[in-house]
């Protein structure tokens, strides 16, 4: 048992610096995307359960569908100088519907849900 704790606690100290090096750095953005926060962040995804997010400080946007959690956290920084907690992605695939007897495709998304501190605040339009 004494050997699966001190596996822990090393991958525990591994993550932690792995993230604050990233976090300190906002001008480094990956290359397979333009290195333009706003090419990362695409908009605000402004729907009635993002506007409820809001009141817990959470954030709803639309991104890029390269874009990686790190490239999401980085853009968001330099966007909106905060830095977030925690960042989770959804992909919503396209969907074939049938509208009025005519076959056409939803769009598909790929949004990021972006945690914030207790007493930070964005303003979106």
């Amino acid at each position: 048992m004494a050997l699966f704790g001190k596996t822990k606690e090393k991958k525990v100290k591994v993550a932690t610096e792995k993230i604050s090096p990233v976090l300190k750095d906002t001008s480094v953005l990956s290359t397979r995307i333009s290195k333009e926060p706003s090419d990362i962040i695409l908009k605000p995804r402004v729907t009635e359960k993002a506007t409820d997010l809001q009141g817990n400080n959470v954030y709803v946007f639309e991104i890029n569908s390269k874009a990686n959690k790190n490239e999401v956290r980085l853009a968001f920084a330099k966007i909106y100088k905060i830095i977030p907690i925690k960042v989770n992605i959804v992909k919503n695939p396209a969907k074939n519907v049938v509208i009025r007897g005519k076959r056409g495709v939803k769009k598909g998304v790929k949004k990021a849900y972006i945690y914030l501190k207790e007493g930070d605040k964005i303003e979106t339009v």
